[in-house]
């Protein structure tokens, strides 16, 4: 994967965004990605549904604790620009 396919952190965080607002009916622009994922109330079936989409967007295979592992949408997607940087 060349840099131009690689998406940034920023990117990452507005697709979780947009995924996490589609699932709770929250406007993305209102989600904090800084917020801990607790405070959204996300259920596991919630959690299992936002990472096959995201695995689909990214094109990458994600732990189905991801979201138990990181607090927050911006640590996230700071780990997962990290792991597309070592795949490329």
């Amino acid at each position: 994967m060349n840099d131009l396919a690689r998406p940034s952190a920023a990117h990452i965080e507005n697709i979780l965004k947009n995924l996490i607002g589609s699932a709770l009916d929250i406007p993305p622009g209102e989600i904090d990605a800084g917020a801990p994922f607790a405070r959204f109330g996300i259920d596991s079936a919630v959690q299992v549904a936002i990472l096959a989409a995201l695995e689909s967007q990214l094109g990458l295979e994600l732990s189905p604790t991801l979201m138990l592992e990181f607090d927050s949408i911006r640590e996230v997607s700071a780990h997962l620009e990290g792991q597309m940087r070592k795949v490329a």
